[in-house]
């Protein structure tokens, strides 16, 4: 959440009215409008290079779809396993997702489903269950994820301390 309040301060602190009205005519705070892709490349690049997960994670989304900055999925994948890194729960679905891609590394993925799998968000959980039930990964593969989901868990706990 320190992101959002950033974004709430940077916007509040930028408009001298902040306060407008909705289309039916009740006042909206200026907080109310403020909206993930609102936020400035040069704002998001600071604050994801502080290690805030949801701003790395705008950030790689930004970069994989070039919304406001040229598209370059390499970097994008670098802020998104960042992100994981750092708890983010979505980055860490999305990281298993890009482990399918070449070369396709079937154990990581399904690492990466498995944390995902303990997220709060209930989209990203059920999400997390489809992923490793289309992967259909075999009893060995299972087993490798498993040991390295709990590496993985480890490092992301140790990170966010």
């Amino acid at each position: 959440m320190p992101i959002v309040v950033f974004l709430i301060l940077l916007c509040v602190g930028c408009s001298r009215n902040p306060d407008t009205r909705s289309k039916d005519g009740s006042l909206v705070s200026l907080a109310d409008q403020v909206k993930p892709g609102d936020f400035p490349i040069e704002s998001l690049r600071h604050a994801a290079g502080n290690d805030e997960p949801e701003a790395q994670r705008e950030l790689a989304k930004r970069l994989l779809f070039g919304q406001g900055v040229a598209a370059n999925p390499t970097e994008a994948l670098v802020w998104t396993k960042r992100a994981a890194a750092n708890g983010d729960e979505t980055a860490s679905l999305w990281v298993g997702r890009a482990a399918l891609n070449d070369p396709p590394d079937r154990v990581e993925a399904c690492a990466w489903f498995l944390v995902a799998t303990e997220a709060l968000n209930t989209a990203v959980r059920q999400d997390a269950l489809a992923e490793i039930e289309t992967l259909a990964p075999s009893k060995n593969e299972i087993s490798m994820a498993v040991s390295r989901a709990a590496e993985l868990k480890r490092m992301i706990r140790t990170k966010s301390k």
